[in-house]
């Protein structure tokens, strides 16, 4: 057996208080580091939402503006003040934008729908005349120069974020 009598070590106890103050360092230094990459995540899906919702409302508003006419599903007349579906024609085919059931917002052409953006919850649209009135039920897409729409989108975890625009239709002017 050794003899270490003069020598200097450390105890059991001291070791223990160095690893619990080790662990505790570490413990305190990772949940930081966790704290920050969930505020980063949230940051960047935030990001992520509102670039999707700009690029979606900027496709939407141009094409819309430059549309050679706006129709409605029911005949070529609104049958409810809002609508939550944007049909136009753009020269010989419709173009329909519309949010579908797993939250994107598609856009359709020739019985093709083609997805815009994701994480959009709905699609709202108002639309007015020339006198700047919304228009009634049983109005026709022909009297109509100005479309509010509104995009609303969201992700787990995240607010909702809405984004509206007012477009006046040349073809109407």
């Amino acid at each position: 057996m050794v003899v270490l009598k003069g020598q200097r070590g450390f105890t059991l106890l001291e070791v223990m208080v160095v690893l619990m103050i080790t662990v505790l360092t570490l413990t305190g230094l990772l949940s930081y580091q966790l704290h920050c990459h969930l505020l980063w995540w949230k940051s960047k899906q935030e990001i992520e939402l509102q670039e999707s919702l700009q690029v979606a409302m900027d496709k939407i508003s141009r094409e819309a503006r430059t549309c050679t006419g706006l129709s409605f599903k029911n005949n070529a007349f609104q049958s409810e003040p809002d609508s939550n579906e944007l049909r136009f024609r753009e020269g010989f085919r419709t173009v329909r934008y519309y949010v579908d059931h797993e939250n994107e917002l598609s856009r359709e052409f020739t019985s093709i729908g083609l997805p815009v953006a994701s994480h959009v919850e709905e699609l709202k649209l108002k639309y007015y005349n020339s006198s700047g009135n919304q228009i009634s039920p049983g109005t026709p897409a022909s009297e109509v120069v100005l479309i509010k729409i509104m995009l609303t989108g969201g992700m787990e975890g995240i607010k909702d974020l809405t984004l509206v625009t007012l477009v006046a239709v040349r073809s109407a002017q």
